[in-house]
């Protein structure tokens, strides 16, 4: 009769065989053989629980291993102790699982020696007490052994130790490469995986199809790529839990591929293609190709993590899962002592000599540390813990830009239960568990939360890789990556940008488009991509995913890293910095770096000084104006005209600008004085215009006076003065002289004549004497004391028949941005940047976030403007009809695109040309984003 005991210990041998290593169920096996552990060797081998383990997975924690190689070291010396054949044969293959990793002492060497080297002449125990201490492949007699025809317990480790060896052989020879392997970092992880197959396993787990990933319904019969599969058995997991139609597992190191091939083969699982290649190299091969991609523990022993996940990323289709893996370096913090004690090459005799160092460690000795986790019990786990060849950790900001370089979405942690409840009781306020901020705090709280990994889902957004809108010159649009990867299409979105990034607001989308699509693969290649550098120098870079690559590299170079490789994009990385008004995060380490590099200005390199110029305006640092005389060339004089020249001529301009009326105390004074902080916009070049002959119909007189109140930084007076043609007189007038002089050195550059500029007050121009033909005034009124005021004064400067364009907030279009407005503090330089990293780090679907989608982010001036101006109104259609009417004004139309315009007629095809106010009341409050930028509209005055 069977007792209870032993019917447990049967049950627990028989889900071993079933269900394989799984980490619940090797926990429960430990804890029943520690707690009822067989006395003597005969026991042992009659244990069906302890012979099970032993052939399943390398023995863990250490009072197991001990146990077993005191058991090891008995065997050897008596193998052929009656009844002790299954225990034999089982430790023969737990010894090829660890791979020989347990330590011996002289005795047992020499004793494994003399067994060496009768090869042939062995009897079978002691062909397995021999293969407890070598694997059997490697001897001179294998071949022979293999010819014994043993049966019984020998015959599955001969099986195991011979026959598995030269099958995995002739399919690592066989095995179809798919990339090149490139040097250097990539050839050297192949390296140490060829040695080392990691992880060897016996069983792979069946796995029922999920019927949801995350909170997503599973995809049907999806696309699957394993990149980095490694010995397989996560590729089959993986292919069986997806219920696979095809799944591609590719892997740098041949040996651990035949490995995987043959367990495949073994578990009887189909539908799995294993490639030998880089994982760096796919996106060539398979471009958005895969449903699911998994990418785990293999990101973090690339040359460049971000590069990996790019590659990754590239691969998947849009809409696609993303799972991957990484280490965390709060996490592995406590193994950097047994890490630096294992500073030397690798040898077999180095991992057991290191793990013995560290078992003999004193209890509660952080040196310890490696021996919690089951890597450390094989050689391959604990070179792959302590010595590889190649190795990342990673931190949350780490996460943070992965995610926002690919687009990706983060969906959620691959955490225990247990962890997934703590951090709910934690952090209530997010049940989904998606709050990066809150995880980051809960792991400095729970530093070991993510021992493993960070393990985690992403998905990739569904959007489309064309610009809306956009088509290059032949009028062909551009579809899907390989697409934009053309040099029609790079010479498209290179026209496109000229045309209207460097020209109006910042906008440059297919050009962003196209560098996401095309992303330098190397330091070199971001040197000579003259897209990227036309780039930096146009506009202020967009959105966060360019923005994060961009101040990893400006970082590297100040800390002197790559600066040779990097130099050519060294002027276009500080004019872009200038031009964003230097509102990228910087840490105390870039703050300290950066004073040292001002304090010697005047003796920097041309390198240190576009280092410099990428962190600071040139023109702040006292003694930059030296650099001038140093009589350098290219682009580093580039960067001198555009931030020391340019600022001085605008010095020597501004107090020449006429002062056309007093500014009022109160508001006008405050709003002048944010101006005079931060003109705005900063833009570089201007587009030719030609001249139309009317607005939205009515006729434009030749040689019109034309008033453009509001002028900044005069981008939109200098298109003024183009469209109302060459004997147009136009005067732009401005709180800011600051504002004036950047738009006065501006126009002289582009050659245009007709604008005259000058500081004035808005509300005190009735005092001028003059009236217009046409005035516009966009992004000015709503920051008046009070806008009806400002109307009521433009009106009466307008002629008679005359037309004036006014812009103005909308209520219901800012919406969104009012939750980061409350975040906003007074304005420095500082609580700017403050303020943009909280916005950031902030959780995703948080209202706060909604300000990262404006291009007004990206700048310093511009998202003082969106969220910390001195004085601000929002209005609503209503307002509007106030203030037309209220000044006898006739409304003409609002300034939309054709596809707004279109909705609207079919929304309301009565009124063609779109004049009902009361419609277009009802229109944008069913629409709500249809004024994100303004109210822009044209009136007219009667007669």
């Amino acid at each position: 009769m069977t007792s209870g005991r032993d019917a447990e210990r049967e049950t627990l041998a028989a889900d071993l065989r079933r269900l394989g290593a799984v980490e619940d169920l090797v926990v429960r096996v430990i804890e029943r053989l520690g707690a009822t552990w067989p006395p003597t060797p005969e026991a042992m081998a009659a244990d069906v629980l302890l012979i099970e383990a032993l052939k399943s997975f390398p023995v863990f924690p250490e009072w197991f291993e001990r146990r077993m190689t005191a058991a090891r070291r008995r065997m050897l010396f008596a193998p052929e102790t009656p009844g002790c054949g299954p225990l034999l044969a089982a430790l023969a293959i737990q010894c090829l699982l660890n791979e020989h990793a347990w330590m011996q002492d002289a005795g047992e060497s020499a004793r494994v020696e003399a067994l060496a080297a009768r090869g042939a002449d062995l009897s079978p125990e002691e062909a397995m007490a021999l293969a407890c201490y070598r694997p059997l492949a490697d001897l001179p007699a294998a071949d022979a052994l293999l010819a014994k025809g043993w049966s019984g317990p020998v015959a599955e480790v001969i099986a195991e130790h011979v026959s598995a060896v030269r099958e995995e052989r002739v399919l690592a020879a066989a095995m179809p490469a798919v990339t090149p392997i490139r040097e250097g970092v990539s050839s050297a992880v192949q390296g140490q995986y060829e040695v080392h197959p990691y992880p060897r396993w016996r069983r792979a787990p069946r796995m029922t199809p999920a019927r949801r990933i995350v909170d997503r319904p599973a995809p049907v019969r999806p696309q699957v790529l394993v990149a980095g599969c490694g010995t397989g058995r996560q590729a089959i997991q993986a292919h069986e839990w997806l219920a696979a139609e095809r799944t591609v597992a590719v892997d740098l190191s041949r040996r651990s591929l035949a490995y995987a091939a043959r367990k495949t083969r073994e578990e009887g699982v189909t539908g799995i293609e294993y490639l030998h290649g880089d994982i760096l190299e796919l996106p060539r091969r398979y471009p958005e190709t895969f449903d699911v991609v998994t990418c785990v523990g293999v990101l973090h022993h690339m040359s460049d993590p971000f590069e990996g996940a790019r590659a990754v990323t590239r691969t998947l289709k849009p809409g696609g899962l993303l799972n991957l893996g990484l280490y965390s370096s709060t996490a592995r913090s406590t193994l950097r002592p047994a890490q630096a004690l294992a500073a030397r090459d690798y040898t077999p005799a180095t991992v057991r000599e290191l793990r013995q160092a560290i078992f003999a460690a004193p209890e509660g000795d952080v040196l310890r540390t490696p021996a919690i986790s089951r890597d450390f019990y094989a050689t391959s786990g604990a070179r792959d813990l302590l010595m590889h060849v190649q190795e990342h950790q990673m931190g949350f900001a780490d996460l943070r830009r992965m995610l926002d370089e690919n687009g990706l979405k983060f969906l959620s942690f691959i955490v225990p239960d247990e962890t997934v409840a703590a951090y709910r009781a934690a952090f209530p306020h997010d049940p989904q568990c998606r709050d990066l901020s809150a995880w980051e705090q809960f792991e400095s709280q729970n530093p070991r939360t993510f021992a493993r990994m960070y393990m985690f889902w992403a998905e990739k957004p569904a959007a489309t890789t064309t610009a809306p809108g956009f088509r290059p010159a032949d009028g062909t649009a551009l579809g899907g990556v390989e697409d934009w990867k053309s040099p029609a299409a790079r010479e498209a979105v290179r026209t496109d940008l000229r045309r209207g990034a460097r020209a109006t607001a910042p906008r440059g989308q297919p050009a962003i488009v196209h560098l996401r699509a095309n992303w330098p693969a190397s330091d070199a290649a971001l040197a000579g991509d003259d897209l990227l550098a036309e780039v930096l120098r146009a506009v202020p870079v967009f959105p966060y995913w360019l923005e994060g690559r961009l101040t990893a590299i400006r970082r590297r170079l100040l800390l002197g890293n790559h600066v040779e490789a990097l130099r050519p994009l060294l002027p276009a990385l500080a004019i872009q910095c200038f031009l964003n008004e230097y509102c990228w995060a910087e840490d105390a380490i870039e703050r300290h770096l950066v004073a040292r590099l001002a304090a010697r200005v005047a003796d920097l390199t041309p390198d240190d000084a576009m280092i410099l110029a990428c962190y600071r305006p040139l023109a702040d640092v006292p003694g930059a104006e030296a650099l001038l005389a140093r009589g350098w060339s290219g682009g580093v004089a580039d960067v001198l005209r555009e931030q020391l020249v340019a600022v001085l001529q605008e010095g020597e301009v501004r107090e020449g600008i006429p002062a056309l009326t007093p500014i009022g105390e109160g508001v006008s004074a405050a709003v002048r004085g944010q101006y005079e902080a931060n003109p705005y916009p900063r833009w570089q070049d201007v587009t030719p215009l030609p001249p139309i002959g009317s607005i939205l119909g009515w006729p434009i007189p030749d040689g019109a006076e034309v008033l453009f109140a509001g002028c900044g930084t005069g981008h939109h007076a200098i298109h003024a003065g183009q469209r109302y043609g060459p004997n147009a007189r136009v005067l732009a007038i401005d709180l800011s002289r600051a504002s004036l002089a950047y738009a006065l050195r501006k126009t002289r550059e582009a050659g245009i004549a007709n604008i005259e500029y000058a500081q004035a007050d808005l509300l005190a121009l009735g005092a001028l004497g003059r009236t217009f033909d046409a005035i516009e005034s966009s992004g000015v009124l709503h920051h008046l004391a009070d806008p009806s005021e400002g109307v009521r004064v433009l009106a009466g400067l307008l002629r008679p028949g005359g037309i004036m364009k006014l812009g103005l907030y909308s209520r219901i279009a800012r919406a969104p941005w009012g939750a980061a407005k409350a975040l906003a503090r007074t304005y420095t330089p500082e609580t700017i940047r403050e303020l943009r990293q909280a916005i950031v780090k902030a959780p995703e679907g948080d209202p706060v976030r909604e300000a990262i989608n404006t291009t007004d982010f990206y700048a310093t001036s511009s998202l003082r403007d969106l969220l910390m101006h001195v004085n601000e109104h929002e209005l609503d259609v209503a307002d509007l009809q106030r203030l037309v009417s209220g000044n006898g004004l006739e409304f003409m139309g609002f300034t939309l695109g054709p596809a707004v315009l279109a909705a609207y007629r079919a929304a309301y095809p009565h009124d063609p040309k779109g004049l009902d106010l009361a419609n277009w009341d009802a229109f944008e409050r069913s629409r709500p984003a249809t004024f994100r930028g303004m109210y822009q509209f044209w009136v007219r005055k009667p007669g």
